[in-house]
């Protein structure tokens, strides 16, 4: 389980180009909150240990994205494989 993550409106999350909308995402609304997670990948819920994840990528542009765009702090110092 990861230690660290934010809430988001998934708005903000879908506004990366590279969003790919799968079945948990698709039933989810604009306003509705996701968790960012500190391996970078989206929950519906932070708290529960094996949650189904929305979305996840390892690409640069992901972490540019989240560090930049979203202003994700556990993204600093990271690297693929972190």
């Amino acid at each position: 389980m990861s230690g660290y993550s934010k809430g988001y409106p998934l708005r903000e999350l879908r506004a990366f180009d590279g969003w790919t909308t799968g079945p948990l995402d698709s039933s989810l609304g604009e306003d509705d909150i996701a968790y960012l997670r500190d391996d970078l990948a989206v929950v519906r819920d932070p708290v529960v240990a094996d949650a189904a994840v929305i979305f996840s990528s390892t690409t640069a542009q992901w972490r540019d994205f989240c560090a930049f765009t979203l202003g994700f702090p556990a993204v600093e110092g990271r690297t693929d494989g972190d």
